[in-house]
C-alpha cells in the first residue's frame, strides 16, 4: 500500500510540537505573515523531489524533471540537492524493502493523539513492518541545525497517529524515528516501546496540547495574552517561530542576559538606549568569566531576536506603516547571470569568440575528485598525497564537547619556558646555599 495525501498542517502542527509543548504562549503568533526564505523553498523542493522519487521507487539521479507539490514541473538539476535527496532516498528504501505498507507524505489524523479536534499533519515517510510488529517514521531534513531522532516529539506524534493506519495488517509494539539530515551527513535513529510511547509521550502530548489549545482560544476570542509564565524564549523555540520579532519574553530575555538596566531604560528612556549599548560594548573586556559565560550562552538567542526584529520592521514598511526614522527602498539587483546559457553560446561563437575566451576551466575539488575515484582507492592515494589544508582555527564549544582543549601553543611554550627558568633558578639557590667561603681569604 503506497499513499500519498496533500494537506497542510493544523494550528497544533507537529513540526512545531516542541515549541507549543514547552512554550504555550507562541500558540498567539500562529497567524503571523511567514518570512519565506531561499533555505525554505530549497526544503520544498527538495521535499517535493524526494516524494515524487518514492512515488515512482527511482532515484534522483535518474530524473530530467519532476512535478512538484503545486503540480509544476521541475528541473533536478540541483547537483548537491540530487545527492542529498538519494541520501534520504537510499535510507527509505533499504528500510522499507520488504514492506507492503509505506506511506509517502501522508496526512496522519492526529486528533486522538493530541486530544483536540481537526488536528493532523503530513509525514514524509512511513513505513510497517507486520513481521518485526514495527512502524518506522522516516523525516528528511534539509537544514544545517542537527535534529536529534531521540524524543523527538515530531516523530512521535506520527507514529502515534499513524497507529490506527495499519491497524489491519497487524499490532504495532515497537515505533522507530529516523531523522535524515544528508547536508551534514547524519542519520540519527531512536526506538521505543508502544507501551513507552502510549504511557509517557501520549499523555504528556495531551497536557501539553490541551494547555495550548486553551491559550489560542483566549488570545483569538477574548485578544487575552497569556502571562509570561507560558512563554520558555530559547534558541530552539524560537529559531522558526512567527513572533521572534514582537516577542515581549524573548525581548525582555535578551535585554536582561546582555544588561539589568537595559530593558528598563528602553521602556523609560528610549533615547539613551545607544549610549548604553556603546558603554556595554566597552564594559566587555571587564566581564568576569561567569557573566562572559551566562552573555556567551545567548548569543544565537539574541541573534535571532535581532535578524526577528530586522524582518518585521522591513514587513511593516512594506505594507505601507510608518518606523520612525526609516523607510523601505529596493536595494541593488542581484547577479548577473545569462538567461539561456545555450543561446548564448550560440551568439558567442557566431561572433567567432575562440573557446579559451568563451569558457573558463577550473580543475575540480578534492571532493569531487574523490567521489570519481572512490572505487579505485589506489588510483586515490596518488592525488590524496597533493592535498593541503590550512591550519583549522580555534571554535567556541559547550565544555559537553568530545574535542581536546585547545591551548594556544605560544602560551604552551611561554609556560614550558617559565617553568625551565624557575626551574634553573631552584638549581641555582640550591648551589649558593652549598657554597662555603673562607672569609680568611677575601683580603
Amino acid at each position: 500500500m503506497s499513499v500519498k495525501n496533500k494537506k497542510e498542517h493544523s494550528e497544533l502542527s507537529p513540526s512545531s510540537s516542541s515549541r507549543w509543548c514547552s512554550c504555550p504562549g507562541s500558540m498567539i503568533y500562529i497567524d503571523l505573515p511567514e518570512q519565506v526564505k531561499d533555505y525554505t523553498a530549497e526544503g520544498t523542493k527538495a521535499h517535493d523531489l524526494a516524494a515524487y522519487c518514492l512515488n515512482e521507487g527511482v532515484y534522483a539521479e535518474h530524473l530530467m524533471g519532476f512535478t512538484d507539490s503545486n503540480g509544476k514541473v521541475q528541473q533536478a538539476d540541483d547537483k548537491t540537492m540530487v545527492s542529498n535527496v538519494n541520501e534520504y532516498l537510499s535510507v527509505c528504501y533499504s528500510l522499507s524493502e520488504d514492506n507492503l505498507i509505506k506511506m509517502i507524505e501522508q496526512s496522519i489524523d492526529l486528533s486522538k493523539v493530541y486530544g483536540i479536534p481537526e488536528q493532523f499533519g503530513r509525514a514524509d515517510f512511513i513505513t510497517y513492518d507486520p513481521e518485526e510488529e514495527l512502524l518506522t517514521v522516516i523525516d528528511y531534513k534539509n537544514g544545517y541545525t542537527k535534529v536529534s531522532a531521540k524524543e523527538n516529539k515530531q516523530g512521535i506524534s506520527y507514529a502515534l497517529g499513524a497507529v490506527d493506519s495499519v491497524k489491519g495488517f497487524g499490532e504495532v509494539e515497537k515505533i522507530k524515528i529516523v531523522i535524515v539530515q544528508p547536508a551534514i551527513k547524519s542519520c540519527d535513529t531512536w526506538e521505543c516501546t508502544r507501551s513507552i510511547a502510549d504511557s509517557v509521550y501520549l499523555k504528556a502530548f495531551r497536557k501539553a496540547a490541551c494547555r495550548a489549545w486553551d491559550i489560542l482560544a483566549d488570545y483569538k476570542m477574548h485578544k487575552k495574552e497569556p502571562d509570561e509564565s507560558n512563554f520558555t524564549p530559547s534558541e530552539e523555540n524560537c529559531r522558526f517561530c512567527k513572533g521572534k520579532g514582537v516577542c515581549k519574553a524573548l525581548a525582555k530575555a535578551n535585554l536582561d542576559s546582555i544588561s539589568d538596566d537595559l530593558a528598563e531604560l528602553i521602556e523609560v528612556n528610549p533615547e539613551k538606549t545607544p549610549e548604553v549599548i556603546e558603554q556595554a560594548v566597552e564594559n566587555v573586556t571587564g566581564l568576569s568569566n561567569e557573566q562572559l559565560s551566562t552573555i556567551y550562552s545567548n548569543i544565537g538567542l539574541i541573534s535571532n531576536w535581532i535578524n526577528a526584529v530586522q524582518g518585521i520592521v522591513l514587513q511593516k514598511l512594506i505594507a505601507g506603516e510608518s518606523i520612525p526614522g526609516y523607510k523601505a527602498v529596493l536595494g541593488s539587483a542581484g547577479n548577473r547571470k545569462w538567461s539561456d546559457d545555450n543561446e548564448v553560446e550560440k551568439i558567442m561563437k557566431s561572433l567567432r569568440l575562440k573557446k579559451d575566451e568563451m569558457y573558463s576551466f577550473k580543475i575540480i575539488s578534492p571532493a569531487k575528485a574523490e567521489k570519481l575515484l572512490k572505487s579505485n582507492p589506489r588510483k586515490w592515494a596518488r592525488l590524496d598525497e597533493q592535498i593541503t589544508r590550512g591550519e583549522p582555527k580555534p571554535v567556541i564549544v559547550p565544555e559537553a564537547d568530545k574535542r581536546p582543549i585547545y591551548v594556544d601553543k605560544i602560551d604552551e611554550e611561554l609556560d614550558k619556558l617559565c617553568e625551565q627558568k624557575g626551574e634553573q633558578a631552584e638549581e641555582f639557590e640550591v648551589c649558593l646555599d652549598d657554597f662555603e667561603i673562607d672569609e680568611t681569604n677575601l683580603l
